[in-house]
């Protein structure tokens, strides 16, 4: 597993993820030590949650997530 992000992981990401600029930050939650989770939503996208665990990976979901 990596330990760090390289330059080409975080242009893909910040590609990927260009469609959470203008979205409103709704709401946010700590349901563990280890992970956050920001909920977005936008007129354009709907609402979508960002989940960080703080030990590496991060990724985007439409799904209900309980905070």
């Amino acid at each position: 597993m990596k330990k760090a992000l390289t330059g080409p992981d975080i242009r893909e990401l910040v590609s990927e993820w260009q469609y959470l600029l203008g979205c409103r930050l709704e709401q946010f939650g700590r349901p563990g030590s280890n992970e956050l989770i920001l909920k977005f939503r936008s007129s354009r996208t709907g609402t979508v949650r960002l989940v960080v665990d703080l030990s590496g990976w991060a990724y985007v979901t439409k799904e209900s997530i309980s905070t």
